[in-house]
Parts: C-alpha cells; structure tokens; sequence
C-alpha cells in the first residue's frame, strides 16, 4: 500500500479538479456549438457530471498556507495537457464515442488511485470515488472510430489522475 502525504493529495486531487472542471467545459461547448446536433443532449449531461465531479474533487483538496505551493490547478503532466489539445482537435462526429473512451479511462484511472488508500484515513476519497462512478453507471457509452492520435494521447496521459 502506497500512502500519500498531505501534499501528494493536494497536488493529485488539485489536478483531478482542474482535468475534471476542463472536461466540464469542453463537452458543454460542444453541446451548444451545434457541429453535432444528435450528441448535444449527452455532451450536455457529461459536461454537468464532470462539472460536479470538479466541484467534489475540490473539496477534497486539503486547505492550509503551507500547502498552498503544492496545491495544482493545472495539468497533473504533459502528456494530460496534450491529451486536452487532442480531445479539443476531434471532429464533432468522433465526439461521444471519445467522452465513452475518457469515462472508461477516467473511472479505471480513479479506481487504480483509490486501491492505495484505507477506509478509515481516506473515506471522503472512497466516497467521492464511489460517486463518480455511479454518476456514469447509466451514460451511454457509444463506441466508433477515432482518430489515432487521439487514442494514443489520452493512453499516454495515464494514469489522469496523476
């Protein structure tokens, strides 16, 4: 078991709101950018999700001057700000079958974090974890073709989380 230090949580739930708050707006521009009419009302309902998840995922961040230096708001790495530039470039036609692909990643991403913490010390992680993964129990995943560059970004940027 990996234990995590005040700062480490800090920087890896700081950047878990920031991803989660960019995905947010990414997919709530896209449903209203009428390029995709048919998946405006999912992209819609994501963007929300991932929008409440950043607001979670916030309040998890620990409060304290002294952390204040360790705190992210920002990419957790390079690899999850080009993958952000990739997810911007998609056309609209490959858009929910990407936001299918980065729930998967994200929920196995949160998973892997939350095997390396306890249930007594790190409960309000578990909760949270245990609620964004029951806000996409009932979205539906569409799968289709994507960009390779795409793929290959986002496989690089993991773990998302850190």
């Amino acid at each position: 078991m990996t234990l995590f230090s005040t700062a480490d949580g800090a920087r890896i739930f700081g950047g878990m709101a920031w991803l989660s708050s960019q995905l947010a707006e990414h997919c709530l521009k896209w449903a209203s950018d009428g390029l995709d009419a048919s998946a405006a009302p999912e992209m819609r309902s994501l963007g929300r999700r991932f929008e409440q998840q950043a607001a979670w995922w916030k309040a998890l961040v620990p409060e304290s001057v002294l952390l204040q230096d360790q705190v992210l708001d920002g990419p957790v790495s390079a690899e999850v700000a080009a993958f952000l530039t990739a997810l911007k470039a998609l056309p609209p036609g490959q858009r929910l079958a990407a936001g299918g692909l980065v729930i998967n990643a994200w929920q196995e991403d949160v998973a892997g974090l939350t095997t390396a913490m306890t249930t007594v010390g790190d409960a309000p992680v578990l909760r949270v974890a245990g609620l964004v993964g029951a806000d996409f129990e009932d979205f539906p995943v569409v799968s289709g073709a994507l960009e390779e560059v795409f793929v290959s970004t986002l496989q690089a940027a993991r773990p998302l989380t850190g």
